[in-house]
């Protein structure tokens, strides 16, 4: 189980990531928006990298990620082809967001607002350790498809459910 597919967005572009859990399903999205920069195929896995984010729910810990992987592109041009999750914590209880499946009475998938996860308290900090394998952008060897400015919070899921999990992600471009 598990990947990533690019959903239509006018002017910008949607991922959404499958998993078996939540780490696999953080680790698609971004190889979805890594994929939409460059061509994975050309990238290869010479070095590692740290990555760590937090945020007050798990949706923003989402966002916060994605935004990291980026800012270290624009930073230190570090392309990554893979990314594992090592770890998120505090651990997301089971039938996170499950109402969004189906979405709340009235309010389309995605079209409401992030809060803390079930079980959680408001002020509770989520926290991600990553590490991605890749390597420097070499520009004989890679070419930037699409230049990625932010994940967004627009249409922003993240839903989990018995043995899986699926996100979604506006990229503004």
């Amino acid at each position: 189980m598990g990947g990533f597919s690019f959903l239509d967005h006018t002017a910008d572009v949607g991922i959404q990531a499958t998993g078996a859990d939540l780490k696999e399903a953080f680790a698609n999205a971004a190889q979805g928006m890594m994929a939409w920069m460059t061509d994975l195929d050309r990238i290869e896995e010479r070095d590692s990298r740290r990555v760590q984010a937090e945020a007050g729910d798990v949706e923003g810990l989402l966002v916060a990620f994605l935004n990291e992987l980026n800012f270290i592109f624009e930073t230190e041009r570090f392309l990554f082809k893979r990314l594992e999750v090592l770890e998120i914590r505090p651990e997301p209880v089971e039938g996170l967001r499950p109402e969004l499946a189906e979405g709340p009475a009235g309010v389309p998938p995605g079209e409401w607002a992030p809060g803390p996860s079930p079980g959680m308290a408001a002020d509770e900090t989520h926290r991600l350790v990553a590490l991605g394998h890749g390597e420097p952008f070499d520009p004989q060897r890679h070419e930037v498809h699409s230049q990625v400015k932010a994940a967004t919070y627009h249409r922003l899921q993240v839903v989990a459910w018995d043995g899986g999990c699926r996100v979604q992600v506006i990229l503004d471009i």
